[in-house]
C-alpha cells in the first residue's frame, strides 16, 4: 500500500469515527454494535500507523506523510541548530528579528513537518549540546544513533558553517 492510499484509507476511518460519534450522540440512535464499530476502526488506525511506523527505521509521521532521508535529515539539522542557537538561527538566515513561535512555524511550513515534532527533537538535543544562546534543560534521555550521529556531524562546525547549510536548505 503506498502512501496516497494509506492517507485515503486514514481519512475514510476517520470519517467513520466522526459520523460514529455525531450518531451515538443522538438520543434515538442505540445499538450494541456500535462499540465494536468503533474499536474495530481502531484497530485500523492501529494497523496503519505501525504499517508507517514500519516503512524504515528513519521514518516519521508527520502532516499526514512519511519523512525519511533527506526531508529528515533537514529537520534534524534544524533540530539540533536551535537546540545550539535557539530562534536566533532562523532570524539570522532571514535576516528579520523572529520570536520562538514564528521561528518553528517558519521551520515548519518549509520542512513540512509538525511544530510539535520540531520543538520535541529540539528538546532531545538540548541537554546533548553545548547551547550557545540558551539555557533550557531538555529532555535528559538517551539520544538514538541517528541523533548521535547528527551532534557528530556537526558538532565541530562553526556557527557560520551552520548557516551556510541553514540558508542552502531554506532560501535555495
Amino acid at each position: 500500500m503506498n502512501i496516497t492510499e494509506q492517507e485515503e484509507l486514514k481519512k475514510f476511518v476517520m470519517d467513520c469515527k466522526s459520523e460514529l460519534l455525531n450518531h451515538t450522540l443522538q438520543s434515538d440512535v442505540v445499538s450494541p454494535h456500535i462499540k465494536q464499530i468503533n474499536s474495530n476502526l481502531d484497530s485500523c488506525l492501529d494497523i496503519l500507523q505501525k504499517d508507517w511506523m514500519g516503512k524504515t527505521s528513519r521514518s516519521v509521521g508527520i502532516r499526514n506523510a512519511i519523512v525519511t532521508g533527506e526531508s529528515r535529515d533537514k529537520i534534524l539539522f534544524f533540530a539540533y541548530c536551535m537546540a545550539k542557537y535557539d530562534k536566533e538561527f532562523v532570524s539570522s538566515i532571514l535576516g528579520r528579528i523572529l520570536n520562538q513561535t514564528e521561528a518553528f512555524g517558519y521551520l515548519a511550513d518549509v520542512l513540512k513537518v509538525k511544530v510539535a515534532t520540531l520543538r520535541n527533537y529540539r528538546d532531545k538535543f538540548d541537554s546533548h549540546v553545548e547551547q550557545v544562546r540558551s539555557s533550557r534543560q531538555g529532555w535528559k534521555t538517551p539520544l538514538n544513533e541517528e541523533f548521535k550521529n547528527v551532534i557528530e556531524k556537526y558538532d565541530g562546525k562553526s556557527e557560520e558553517e551552520l548557516l551556510s547549510v541553514g540558508e542552502k536548505i531554506l532560501l535555495g
